[in-house]
């Protein structure tokens, strides 16, 4: 056995996975684009030089080339292990093996396809959210492995998420503009549109959800994000469709819950009753994550969390564009990162998470609002760096971005008294 991580970004984090790792006395394999002094020395640590072409499975199969272990066990560079047990590797049957992750600290573990035999019968398929693939077509029922945790921690340097967002969206974008539109990248362009529940956005989440790579299996049903993000933009008859194949789904039981109270204003009795049973007696399928607040929740608990579901998903129509009047005053949310890449500004929000990339124009809008300005003031502003242009065009950009920026909670409108 060995395990096997893709570090050719060079991040520091790699590090500390390795360390992990090797507290475990497994050795362990890692990619890179050019050598780095600092794995140098480390015992049980082999260094492989790959080509990044943007393409993650490329890259992860460049280096699988390179391993001979039975076995192979991945982990990314912003993840631990955080328990490896004894297992006879002998006597496992079948290519692929499921492994418990845990994506987040106020989530449950879930399962995910991340050891397998190395046989040359597996290998990675995708450009961007890659999966493995066995030739012996025993992708649908992979054994999960007892006493095998991995825990995401996230880059330290939270400006490496807008990084990441922009390299991820751009794979994305290249595979299907060349015609290879793969249930990831698909993923990744439907992401970039969070909770817009325009009929565009809207097409394409159920693009994801319909998209052939995540076929029904007797494994982890992958169409199961798509239909939570469905339900969120009022759609909830996808989950409804993976539901009927598997209703110990809590999050999908959640969401149509939540669609339901939001749209008739009424909880559906039956669906609730059903649900906290589920979670007062822990009979919840484990391959799929939840929020940790809810396990062993009765009925009150779970309605709290379905209204405060409701409040985040309710579009604000008090916030209209019209209302900012020319002696609206703004400034920035003080939780915002930002840094410049590929020559696009990108902004993260500390708390939410939410990621924006801003155009040139809004970029000069966002350099701005470093100072406390009216909309007046930015209207001016917009009309001087850009004289050759319609006024009405540069309104109409301005009334947009101020909107995105304050729904998304990345600005905040003063009082004049502040």
């Amino acid at each position: 056995m060995s395990i096997c991580i893709l570090g050719a970004d060079r991040r520091p984090a790699i590090l500390k996975a390795i360390q992990t790792v090797r507290e475990f006395g497994i050795e362990v394999h890692v990619a890179v684009a050019e050598q780095r002094e600092e794995l140098e020395g480390i015992v049980g640590v082999h260094q492989h030089l790959i080509q990044w072409e943007n393409d993650f499975a490329a890259a992860r199969n460049s280096l699988l080339s390179q391993v001979d272990s039975e076995f192979v066990l991945w982990i990314d560079s912003d993840e631990i292990l955080l328990s490896f047990s004894e297992i006879d590797w002998s006597d496992l049957q079948g290519d692929l093996h499921a492994v418990r992750i845990c994506d987040e600290a106020n989530l449950t573990a879930a399962t995910r396809v991340r050891c397998h035999r190395n046989n040359g019968n597996v290998s990675w398929v995708g450009a961007i959210h890659e999966q493995l693939r066995s030739t012996s077509g025993d992708d649908d029922s992979p054994r999960t492995l007892p006493g095998i945790l991995v825990l995401h921690e996230g880059y330290e340097d939270p400006l490496l998420y807008p990084e990441k967002y922009q390299r991820n969206l751009s794979i994305a974008q290249q595979q299907i503009d060349k015609g290879e539109a793969s249930h990831g990248a698909m993923t990744v362009l439907a992401s970039s549109g969070g909770g817009d529940r325009s009929e565009e956005n809207v097409q394409r989440w159920l693009q994801c959800f319909e998209h052939p790579d995540v076929r029904p299996s007797n494994y982890v049903d992958r169409r199961h994000i798509a239909a939570g993000v469905l339900c969120e933009l009022g759609h909830p008859e996808p989950a409804l469709t993976v539901l009927s194949r598997n209703p110990l789904i809590v999050s999908l039981q959640l969401a149509v819950l939540a669609d339901g109270l939001r749209s008739t204003g009424e909880v559906d009795e039956d669906r609730l009753c059903f649900l906290e049973k589920v979670l007062q007696h822990a009979a919840f399928d484990q391959n799929y994550a939840f929020p940790t607040e809810l396990l062993g929740q009765n009925r009150d608990g779970i309605m709290n969390y379905l209204t405060q579901m409701v409040k985040d998903w309710t579009v604000d129509d008090s916030k209209p564009e019209a209302s900012f009047g020319p002696d609206t005053q703004f400034a920035r949310s003080d939780r915002i990162e930002e840094e410049e890449f590929d020559g696009d500004r990108v902004l993260l929000h500390m708390d939410t998470r939410k990621v924006i990339v801003l155009n040139p124009t809004a970029a000069v809008i966002w350099q701005a609002l470093a100072w406390r300005v009216t909309r007046k003031d930015l209207s001016d502003l917009l009309a001087e760096a850009h004289p050759e242009s319609d006024a009405g065009e540069l309104e109409e950009a301005l009334s947009q971005t101020l909107a995105l920026l304050h729904s998304e909670s990345f600005l905040e409108i003063c009082d004049s008294g502040e």
